[in-house]
């Protein structure tokens, strides 16, 4: 199945999971395959390990050409960043827009993580080019979670809520202002069960919709 779509000057990319084996009902795999501008497949390539589960969530291009992939995993997968835990973390993957594999990581928290979404801050007023990723983890509550990658993907800033009720980051998006300070923000959208800034629920068992904003160092 299919998760999420991306587009650059060369053709269109599609990430999703895949059953592993047929044999393995827990097994399943990553993908990310590349089409051209006439819809015909480029190359694809497959994430993930015999005895864990990988699935590819979102996929986001750059201005060079590049192509980063996140998703999920009960495995291990490359270089181990924040605390990882031993049931599920997350993935970011990055291809050439040939295909290339250029790297992959895996980052976490103790508890269980959950990707959702990708988004790519491009140079900007002498910022470098950064990666943010939005999810949430599981543990003694859900709480949402933003993290910053710089091109590379071998440095990172990890921000988590820490809040007593669910709240879950589903979407990312950052808005530039016109000079160097002047709104440089990135918004990340969800859901949540409990009370944001005094705002309170709808009730019962229902859940709402937040937005929450930082600036381009996650302070």
């Amino acid at each position: 199945y299919a998760t999420d779509v991306a587009e650059d000057e060369s053709g269109v990319y599609v990430v999703g999971s895949t059953k592993a084996s047929r044999f393995d009902l827990d097994a399943e795999d990553g993908f990310v395959v590349k089409f051209n501008k006439d819809g015909q497949e480029a190359w694809k390539r497959r994430i993930g390990q015999p005895t864990s589960r990988e699935r590819a969530i979102a996929v986001a291009t750059d201005f060079l050409g590049d192509v980063y992939v996140v998703g999920e995993t009960s495995g291990r997968l490359g270089e181990q960043l924040g605390s990882p835990s031993a049931n599920q973390d997350i993935f970011i993957a990055k291809f050439s827009k040939d295909g290339e594999p250029k790297g992959i990581r895996q980052f976490g928290t103790p508890d269980d993580d959950f990707a959702s979404a990708i988004d790519v801050v491009e140079i900007y007023q002498g910022f470098a080019p950064a990666l943010f990723v939005t999810g949430f983890s599981n543990g003694s509550g859900i709480n949402m979670f933003l993290a910053r990658f710089n091109r590379d993907i071998d440095d990172f800033v990890f921000h988590k809520n820490d809040l007593p009720f669910d709240n879950r980051g589903r979407a990312v998006a950052h808005v530039l202002g016109f000079a160097p300070g002047s709104g440089d923000r990135i918004y990340v959208a969800g859901e949540t069960s409990g009370d944001i800034d005094n705002n309170p629920d709808t009730g019962g068992d229902n859940t709402d919709v937040f937005v929450t904003s930082f600036d381009l160092f996650l302070s």
